[in-house]
């Protein structure tokens, strides 16, 4: 019987000593692996901000971000383009493509997620167009609202310093011509990292671009009066001519992971 007792005892302390030692960290969760990853040599781009009416953009953007209003009735918009002369997708130059990649993209700026503020603005996709088939392909796999463009075109001079760059969109509803006249100067390189956002059929997706580049201003002339999708959601008709105005631009390369998240 005492023999029985004394292992009973060390039993009970080493079951004590097992539930008074703390338990591990959970490790850190990984990133989630990306499911398509871009890399774009040699670019110019511009943005273009737009006001558009906060009531037409709102059911575009899903509850869980907020939107960057301008006012009671008034949200931001942003219309990107940019032409890169060598383009890559997962780490494979693009086979047959020996012409330069367009791209367009318009996006609702938001300043959170689920209740949590960004650090600095970021970028909700409503539309996503390109004439680069590759691209095109690999993005529509993901669920992204992605338009093949074939019919656009690019056309960028230089003389004297003075770079002019002629987009023509078209196709699936984006139709626009936007020319861009830019001044060469030496600015400093930066390196941003900028995040961009698409709840879609297949699941969320963020798209993390890190940027290597140089920010100038160009000359902008536009029309998007053709645009179906951003006519709808403008707050003035006036806003859809742009006669010689200076927007942001940008010169560099940039590398993107394209990822599904909760």
């Amino acid at each position: 019987m005492f023999a029985r007792r004394v292992v009973v005892a060390v039993a009970l302390a080493a079951a004590g000593l097992i539930l008074a030692t703390p338990m591990a960290a959970a490790a850190d969760p990984l990133p989630p692996p990306p499911a398509v990853t871009m890399d774009e040599q040699d670019c110019l781009e511009t943005s273009v901000a737009r006001a558009v009416l906060t009531s037409k953009i709102d059911p575009l953007v899903p509850d869980r971000y907020a939107l960057a209003n301008l006012n009671a009735n008034a949200s931001r918009f942003i219309v990107t383009t940019y032409t890169c002369s060598q383009v890559s997708v997962e780490g494979q130059p693009v086979a047959g493509h020996d012409k330069p990649t367009t791209v367009t993209i318009g996006t609702a700026p938001v300043i959170s997620r689920d209740g949590e503020q960004f650090p600095s603005q970021e970028q909700y996709i409503i539309w996503y167009g390109t004439d680069n088939p590759v691209l095109f392909a690999k993005l529509q796999q993901t669920g992204l609202p992605v338009s093949f463009l074939p019919r656009s075109s690019t056309t960028i001079t230089s003389d004297n310093g003075i770079t002019t760059v002629d987009w023509a969109i078209r196709g699936a509803e984006l139709n626009y011509d936007e020319r861009a006249v830019w001044t060469e100067q030496t600015t400093e390189l930066v390196t941003p990292t900028t995040t961009w956002w698409h709840d879609g059929p297949k699941g969320d997706l963020r798209i993390t671009y890190d940027n290597r580049f140089m920010r100038s201003t160009a000359v902008l002339t536009a029309d998007f009066t053709d645009n179906d999708l951003l006519s709808d959601l403008i707050a003035q008709p006036t806003l859809l001519n742009i006669n010689q105005v200076p927007f942001p631009f940008v010169r560099g390369s940039w590398s993107s992971q394209v990822s599904f998240v909760s």
